[in-house]
């Protein structure tokens, strides 16, 4: 569905570098929500913790942060550049 709706965009006209930075703006909204529960998250589980232990668990639970971001920019920009004007029609009779 969403490879129909960028092709579609493509063929009303929206040039390609401005559906990047569309599509770079919809990605800060989950990253944000993930990146903040994630911190609440980390924050409420090290308030028992040992002091000595915190540094460590705070750079795996960020480091996994890291990973899914990374993994989620680069599959949804991914997706953005695999999909062309010319497979719109495709992309229709296939939904």
């Amino acid at each position: 569905m969403r490879r129909l709706q960028l092709a579609s965009d493509l063929h009303a006209g929206l040039k390609r570098r401005d559906l990047v930075a569309v599509i770079s703006v919809e990605l800060l909204a989950p990253i944000f929500l993930v990146w903040s529960t994630i911190a609440a998250a980390t924050a409420i589980t090290l308030t028992d913790v040992a002091l000595v232990d915190r540094g460590p668990l705070q750079i795996q639970s960020f480091s996994i942060a890291v990973m899914g971001t990374v993994g989620f920019a680069m599959g949804t920009l991914s997706g953005l550049l695999r999909t062309r004007e010319k497979h719109l029609f495709k992309y229709f009779k296939a939904r």
